[in-house]
């Protein structure tokens, strides 16, 4: 079956890559019928390797053709209810939220994804929205998505984005003979783990990346130029008056954020 560049599908052949990436989510220590929302699984190597380790498996598949041969596959796992296979965008699963799709994931879940990368920087920024947010999350994604959100030291939107979620770690790079068709760059699994909204318990989230943007909006000037406010307010976050946007951590960005409205 080939695959759809409409799509962004480049498909995970490498068995032993995919069985490393299943290990990672440590199903058998935490016990047997583990819930993984799968996205996108298509030729299903991942499926079955998460099916092997004793996952309960909910998986969107947008590729009608796909999902029919991941049913004929995976048929004895589909009736026994380790493996629902759903043929719609992951997007919508909100709308799954009266089926036994909604009831599966009501409680604890953990996401296993090989992101097309079209869609990365949507797809984490919807992940965090969902509710309830998955404990943790494997991704495979661009190599050069993954080093800026859990390498680099200067900050970007992307990578405050996740950070104020969770703690994210970049676990190993992989090249790009690891697909069919080969994509033109590598990838990276990372891991996002203590995923939750605590970070937001005084603060308001539209708000906050509403103040983020501004702070990004021109890189090379001083966020105090970019937010429009006193060099003071920065130092009394322990910040320089020549800090930039990149320079910021969560915690600092909070602090402005705060001093912001106080006043």
């Amino acid at each position: 079956m080939r695959a759809k560049r409409s799509l962004g599908q480049n498909f995970l052949i490498n068995e032993r890559l995919a069985n490393s990436m299943v290990s990672l989510l440590d199903i058998k220590h935490r016990g047997k019928g583990k819930i993984v929302l799968e996205v996108g699984p298509g030729k299903g190597i991942l499926t079955r390797a998460l099916l092997k380790e004793g996952a309960r498996v909910v998986a969107f598949e947008k590729d009608a053709a796909l999902t029919k041969a991941l049913t004929e596959e995976f048929l004895s796992d589909v009736r026994s209810g380790m493996l629902t296979l759903i043929n719609d965008d992951i997007f919508k699963i909100p709308l799954y939220k009266n089926h036994t799709v909604g009831k599966l994931l009501s409680g604890p879940y953990v996401i296993l994804a090989n992101i097309p990368y079209n869609i990365t920087g949507a797809f984490i920024k919807f992940m965090f929205s969902l509710s309830p947010q998955p404990l943790s999350a494997i991704l495979m994604l661009q190599r050069e998505v993954g080093e800026r959100i859990a390498r680099d030291p200067k900050g970007s939107i992307l990578s405050i984005s996740v950070r104020v979620y969770g703690t994210p770690q970049y676990l190993k790079s992989v090249s790009r003979g690891n697909f069919v068709p080969k994509p033109r760059v590598d990838s990276a699994v990372i891991s996002i783990d203590g995923i939750s909204r605590r970070f937001f318990h005084s603060i308001n989230e539209k708000k906050f990346f509403d103040l983020v943007r501004k702070g990004f909006a021109h890189k090379r000037k001083k966020l105090s130029r970019n937010l429009g406010v006193e060099e003071t307010l920065l130092s009394s976050c322990g910040l320089s008056a020549l800090a930039r946007a990149e320079d910021l951590s969560p915690g600092a960005w909070a602090c402005v954020y705060k001093k912001i409205n106080e006043q």
